[in-house]
């Protein structure tokens, strides 16, 4: 099961780290990222593209080799 978390902007996650990331219809791979003019927003990690209406995220924590 996914650990999901509301996305708060006034309390974001770590930047610059990929999460698991959903607007309520899609869910993709992402990283928060911030600026002094467009303040925070997710890319996609892959196509470099904006993601925008985030509503919740999860930590991707896939097993390691030994638990497989």
């Amino acid at each position: 099961m996914i650990d999901w978390k509301k996305y708060d902007p006034m309390n974001p996650p770590q930047h610059w780290k990929v999460y698991l990331v959903t607007n309520g219809k899609r869910v993709i791979s992402a990283y928060l990222d911030s600026d002094k003019v467009n303040g925070q927003q997710w890319w996609e990690e892959d196509q470099e593209y904006l993601f925008t209406g985030v509503t919740h995220y999860a930590e991707i924590n896939l097993p390691n080799q030994r638990e497989r």
